[in-house]
């Protein structure tokens, strides 16, 4: 049988020809068909009542086609040949609005106006009553709110099976855990889509399928029989034991990640097929090969999704849920997530049962339809719709209502539908009366020219019945919080129903019996995957819909978060920003002051204006609800006498101007005061403590049963390194060895509460039976799961005739260089590589290397370092504290100190014996990624130049002038001195960020 969309009656040949053949016209397609038309009643025109069946009759729609035709006054010559817009015809336009008084009162108001507020039509918020006659008999509770997500499908359904649940545990407030189904269904969308890239591995990269596949690819969105396969696999929690995260609230930023991760993992697949297909290995080879590596593709999808919205209940392990009833009694359940579903929510139909009716009117009714490549669970149930009649999915509706269901469906939430009255009604607004035009799309033009679709899920909970028995509103319980419509709810008129409904989820017990047998036959028409009918309800988010009130547009505009770097402070609105926001609210103010209507008892005098009257738009006016008012407020005249400071008096502007300086005042005096009281911030306030901050102190297990001692030979080249790896954490001692002693000795502990897992530590290093190329100890220790810990404390004792140490750590370490030593080398270089903020080096001055290098990625350096030839201090690839003290070996020759920071807090002071010779001093600091720099040097006793290049700085002790001689190390000039410019001493510093250097 054809569809409507597809019945076009010669049609063409008026496009071909000038002459119209009305006998070819009449002679074609002599067919009827029973389908439900409402192609006379246009968008907000037709009466409110159902729709009655028509036969469609072709031969006089062609009739009536063709008297149309013959009606048109074809043209040989176009007015715009070339088809673009000539001004000459706006100016025609122009001239006939213009002379149109009702297109004139509507220019008048809308200019300034939004348009759905001004053109609500009075009848229609009359007629829409909350009010119902049939409603089920439990209310629950509280209004969820699927917040910036796409998520409302599976809102809908949790609102749906949590009302037996509540019914049955006696619950006054209680949700299911939307975020739990939300972490399945969108891991099982990333292996959904990886299998299909599989699949489809052959078809070139811009085929329309695979484009549109990887464009649409794990959104939020979904169907109800999507939503099955997922109760049906992983069941339901409840939400205190899966709730809501941010990333689960806000999807777009995990979205955004998880598309680029599978668009690269795709074609990572589609490399390989292509690989293993070109060496002729079989088809099974080659799939296995193909999935073994998407699970391993897969595995970062779950790192990436555990981390931001952390890691799910198990569906087959069971889990205790505390919880208190209606009447404060507290109760327990125990048992796993699909028990849950089993026992709580599947009464008195499980959702096996339910299925979706449709109304599509492009397609053929009493069909089964499924949609290709849509789903979540690669193999599960598929999505399917048998399409029907309106009247039969609102037989359906009331039929679930007064058994007391809650109903599912799928709808057009964003067409004629007022958020704040929460009303949804395609007579709520009058276009067509406004502008004089005809929106006369029917409903399956609305779907053929993608116009409307199935945007959004919600529940119906109530409907409201006439005389007859017949529909005439319904109670829809929604998911974007009480502050959305009455209190969460809204009210849906029939006419709504009958033009933006699309879907509804029945249970097979309460379906129409011909319906039921058309599903279990499972011969389904396939749909394409971009057909406007499975499109789901990812386009709607609740917390992004637009306020267009004059203030909220200033105070979005105007108090914006800028973009910074990292490093720099988000900061509110500018001292002038203020003034434009306070300017915009007086201004609001006076507005509405002069506008309302003053009463007798303000004293105040009325201005009397004459009402608007035209009896040619008298229609017009009342539908616009354009009425003026009789008495105004006048407008306050001000005294002369405008106080500045704090605006009293004062034009709108500098009042603005005095409330904000006012305000000003008093926030920097509060301020002022609680810096006064406060201690200034050393920056060690959040300091871990050393080993004990570290944890599984009290682990039972030992390593080899008891500490271990290890003796590693140095070699000819006297230089040694340490280096571990592996998933403990611990410590490690740099401390003196014996005077006689000629190889590291080390002290081994390591602790754990798994024993099983002390087999998996190794300690490599050469022996002294073999030669000595590279003197290394390397430790390793296994990865550990989160439940198990794992310890290490080592100590290292270094002897006399070592030259080079270098200490390297992948894995949360301590490191302290023991006070009680005396140690001398030539070098030592100490980096822990990890990104732990817990890292920690605790240097010590008697702990002396010509050359001394520590660096962090992320931690603390604190401490006393000595200065022999040079020391140099780096947290430049993270935010890394240091915290030093610097004190130079008495030598002639300078002393070379560096500081290489990141965006963490760094301290340095220099302290000079001040009873020996003073040292010269050459000092370069530079702050890359815009930490603070205190450069501390009034112990230093510091004379010579200074180059400070800084975003900002404080600096006490400096003196500036303008002929200094270049800077040999770095091109800069040098732009300030301390004492004498010729002294000796040089410091550098180069930062983005802020400065303290004090002499």
């Amino acid at each position: 049988m054809p569809r409507l969309d597809q019945i076009t009656p010669c049609g063409e040949a008026l496009a071909l020809s000038l002459t119209v053949n009305l006998s070819y016209l009449t002679s074609h397609h002599h067919w009827t068909t029973d389908v439900h038309r409402n192609s006379l009643a246009t968008m907000g025109a037709a009466p409110s009542r159902p729709q009655e069946m028509m036969t469609y009759d072709e031969k006089q729609s062609v009739r009536s086609a063709a008297t149309s035709f013959a009606s048109l006054s074809l043209q040989d010559n176009a007015l715009s040949p070339s088809g673009s817009l000539l001004i000459n015809n706006v100016a025609k336009w122009e001239e006939s609005v213009s002379a149109d008084s009702k297109s004139q009162l509507a220019r008048t108001i809308l200019s300034h106006s939004d348009i759905r507020s001004a053109l609500v039509s009075r009848d229609a918020v009359i007629a829409d009553t909350h009010i119902y006659n049939n409603e089920i008999d439990f209310k629950t509770g509280p209004i969820t709110n699927q917040k910036s997500s796409g998520r409302c499908w599976l809102f809908a359904t949790t609102n749906v099976l949590r009302f037996e649940v509540m019914k049955k545990l006696k619950l006054k407030e209680f949700q299911l855990s939307q975020s739990y189904l939300f972490f399945w269904d969108k891991l099982n969308k990333a292996n959904y889509y990886l299998e299909l890239s599989i699949e489809l591995a052959d078809r070139p990269l811009d085929d329309r399928l695979v484009s549109h596949l990887a464009g649409d690819l794990i959104s939020d969105g979904g169907q109800f029989d999507m939503a099955v396969n997922l109760l049906e696999n992983y069941g339901v929690v409840p939400q205190a034991l899966y709730p809501e995260s941010t990333h689960s609230s806000l999807s777009s930023p995990l979205n955004a990640l998880l598309k680029t991760k599978l668009r690269e993992h795709a074609l990572v697949l589609r490399t390989l097929s292509s690989d293993l297909k070109a060496q002729a290995f079989s088809p099974a080879t080659i799939q296995a090969t193909l999935r073994a590596e998407k699970e391993k593709l897969m595995k970062e999808i779950y790192t990436i999704m555990t981390a931001t919205l952390g890691v799910p209940p198990m569906p087959d392990k069971q889990f205790v849920w505390e919880y208190y009833d209606a009447d404060g009694k507290a109760g327990r359940w125990e048992g796993t997530p699909i028990e849950f579903l089993e026992k709580n929510a599947s009464k008195p139909y499980p959702p096996k049962e339910f299925f979706s009716l449709i109304n599509d009117p492009r397609n053929e009714y009493s069909k089964l339809y499924t949609v290709d490549k849509l789903g979540n669970i690669w193999g599960g149930r598929p999505v399917l719709y048998i399409n029907t009649e309106i009247e039969n999915m609102k037989n359906a509706v009331v039929k679930m209502i007064k058994a007391g269901l809650p109903v599912f469906f799928g709808c057009d939430v964003g067409k004629f539908s007022d958020r704040d009255a929460g009303v949804m009604d395609p007579e709520l607004f009058k276009y067509e009366t406004a502008f004089d035009i005809t929106l006369g799309l029917t409903k399956a033009q609305r779907l053929q020219v993608n116009e409307s679709a199935m945007t959004h899920a919600m529940v119906i909970t109530a409907v409201h019945l006439d005389q007859d028995g017949k529909p005439v509103r319904y109670k829809v319980e929604n998911s974007w919080g009480e502050t959305a419509g009455n209190k969460g709810y809204y009210m849906m008129t029939d006419k709504w129903f009958e033009e933006f409904v699309y879907q509804v989820v029945v249970p097979k017990a309460l379906a129409p019996k011909h319906l039921v047998k058309i599903l279990e036959t499972g011969d389904a028409v396939v749909l394409p995957p971009w057909d406007p009918m499975p499109t789901s309800s990812h386009q709607i988010r609740h917390s992004q819909r637009l306020s267009i009130s004059p203030l909220s547009i200033t105070l979005s505009v105007l108090m914006s978060d800028p973009q910074t770097n990292t490093g720099f402070r988000i900061r509110g609105p500018s001292f002038f920003g203020w003034i434009a926001i306070v300017w915009a609210a007086l201004k609001l103010k006076e507005a509405h002051d002069y506008n309302k209507v003053a009463s007798d008892e303000e004293g105040a005098a009325g201005e009397h204006l004459p009402p608007y009257t035209d009896g040619d738009n008298e229609e017009a006016v009342s539908l616009l609800n354009t009425e003026v008012p009789a008495t105004r407020r006048m407008k306050r005249k001000r005294s002369k006498a405008c106080c500045m400071c704090c605006g009293l008096n004062c034009s709108l502007f500098w009042k603005a101007v005095g409330i904000v300086f006012a305000g000003f005042g008093l926030f920097y005096t509060v301020k002022l005061i609680k810096w006064a009281v406060t201690p200034a911030p050393t920056g060690l306030e959040n300091m871990p403590v050393y080993s004990s901050s570290l944890g599984c102190l009290a682990a039972p297990y030992t390593f080899e049963g008891d500490k271990t001692t290890v003796r590693v030979p140095v070699g000819d080249k006297f230089e040694h390194s340490i280096d571990i790896h592996g998933g403990a954490v611990g410590t490690i001692v740099l401390a003196e060895g014996a005077a006689d002693s000629v190889d590291v000795s080390y002290d081994v502990t390591v602790t754990t509460d798994n024993e099983s897992l002390l087999k998996q530590v190794s300690l490599t290093y050469p022996t002294e039976e073999e030669e000595v190329k590279n003197s290394r100890l390397l430790v390793s220790t296994p990865r550990l799961e989160e439940s198990s810990c794992m310890r290490f404390d080592i100590v290292m004792h270094i002897p006399p005739n070592l030259k080079k140490l270098h200490v390297a750590s992948h894995t949360l370490t301590h490191v302290q260089f023991d006070p009680d030593s005396q140690v001398d080398l030539d070098s030592v270089f100490v980096t822990l590589f990890a990104t732990k903020s817990n890292n920690m080096i605790l240097p010590h001055e008697r702990f002396l290397a010509d050359t001394l290098k520590l660096e962090v990625y992320r931690g603390w350096i604190v401490g006393d370092t000595a200065i022999v030839n040079s020391t140099s201090i780096a947290t430049q690839r993270g935010d890394g504290v240091a915290n030093v003290r610097v004190h130079p070996i008495p030598l002639t020759h300078p002393a070379s100190f560096d500081t290489v920071t990141g965006a963490g807090r760094t301290d340095v002071s220099y302290i000079e014996n001040l009873s020996s010779s003073h040292r010269p001093i050459s000092s370069e600091h530079t702050s890359s990624r815009n930490g603070d720099l205190y450069l501390t040097y009034r112990d230093a006793r510091f004379s010579g130049l200074v180059a400070l290049h800084s975003g900002s700085y404080t600096a006490t002790g400096l003196q500036s002038a303008t002929e200094l001689p270049g800077d040999g190390k770095s091109g800069k000039a040098w732009t300030h001195y301390v004492g004498d410019q010729d002294g000796g001493d040089e410091i550098l510093v180069n930062s983005r960020g802020w400065t303290g250097l004090y002499f």
